[in-house]
């Protein structure tokens, strides 16, 4: 009977190395995995968002690049106007050819937006 016991400890000894090996080998490799798969999160995320700033600030310099052209359109008309350089006509009348003023610039920017 005393050798049934030994047997039995060594089993029991067997069975808790092998379920402790078994359990080590899965931690390690959930571990490894999840940090494997946090890096490539990171990476992908900051790729995409690399692309889409380097995407945005295109289309902001080509919006900025629109509004100038706008203004210097703008100007060059103005300049073109012998009213607006005419001494005898009003103030009055030449602020109705000024397009620079708020309201006429707005109106041309709704048509590019």
């Amino acid at each position: 009977m005393r050798k049934f016991k030994v047997k039995s400890i060594k089993l029991i000894s067997i069975k808790s190395k092998i379920i402790f090996n078994i359990l080590s080998i899965v931690i390690v490799l959930s571990v490894t995995l999840g940090t494997i798969s946090s890096f490539l999160s990171y990476k992908s995320t900051h790729d995409t968002l690399e692309q889409t700033m380097t995407e945005t600030a295109k289309l902001a310099s080509d919006r900025v690049h629109t509004e100038l052209e706008l203004y210097s359109n703008i100007a060059a008309e103005s300049g073109k106007m012998s009213v607006l350089s005419d001494p005898n006509v009003t103030l009055e009348q030449k602020k109705k050819y000024n397009r620079f003023e708020k309201g006429a610039v707005q109106i041309s920017n709704s048509r590019h937006t």
